[in-house]
């Protein structure tokens, strides 16, 4: 009885701003992020907050000095660990009842089956192309919805992927080379702003089946102050959402 008091006291003003058939519905939720950096890190954390039923950390690199100034589950101490399993040691401390595992991995065509069998909604925090191709997809063709988040500098972008309503992710990208963070450089600001979209756009899906970001792409410059929602169009031969 003690315990459900104080679940409830927990989420209280969650349940307020979500409903309470939402609320119930997100703690019915596995989520899975894919990459535990800058975005992951902060992702992870806000779903765990937030009470989902189990979230899944899947990363292969393990901390690095230069990643303590944005990654907010990690401390000098975590230096040279598995990033999957730190998130999942300070995620499973929280005063949450959700499930935390961790998947010290590369995400990847021949994994994903394994990785992402039961998951309800997938956040790809990855930072290349080739991993988000993987998770496009794997995705479309299971059904899942997934929300991808990536930022550079001063800027992010975020965009919702719901199989069976097009576009996906493959009509508007494109192989080819690309900005990275240890080249151009990346703000915690930027990663927290990005983080805050992707799991509230994950948490909609979740909740309701959809989300205002779909069909388009979510782009800010935290520095210029620029927000712009631009809508995406189908692309009739694409070869993932065109021949399913």
């Amino acid at each position: 009885m003690a315990k459900r008091r104080q679940s409830a006291s927990l989420f209280s003003r969650q349940v307020i701003a979500l409903g309470e058939a939402a609320h119930h519905r997100l703690g019915k939720t596995t989520f899975a992020v894919i990459g535990a950096g800058g975005i992951g890190s902060y992702s992870a954390l806000l779903l765990a907050q937030a009470g989902a039923k189990e979230v899944r950390v899947i990363d292969r690199d393990v901390v690095e000095e230069s990643n303590l100034p944005r990654q907010c589950l990690f401390g000098a101490g975590s230096v040279g660990k598995p990033k999957a399993a730190e998130a999942q040691r300070v995620l499973s401390s929280l005063a949450s009842p959700t499930r935390v595992r961790a998947f010290f991995e590369q995400f990847s065509p021949t994994s994903a089956k394994r990785l992402l069998s039961g998951v309800d909604v997938v956040l790809d925090c990855s930072d290349n192309y080739e991993t988000r191709s993987a998770v496009n997809s794997f995705c479309w063709r299971n059904r899942i919805p997934w929300v991808y988040a990536g930022t550079i500098g001063f800027r992010a972008m975020v965009s919702a992927v719901v199989p069976r309503r097009r576009p996906c992710f493959a009509c508007w990208t494109r192989p080819r080379t690309r900005e990275s963070c240890a080249g151009a450089g990346v703000m915690n600001t930027a990663v927290a702003f990005c983080s805050a979209l992707q799991v509230q756009a994950a948490i909609d899906l979740a909740c309701s089946g959809k989300s205002a970001l779909e069909g388009g792409v979510f782009f800010a410059d935290l520095r210029k102050v620029v927000f712009a929602f631009k809508p995406l169009s189908e692309n009739k031969g694409c070869e993932v959402c065109s021949v399913t």
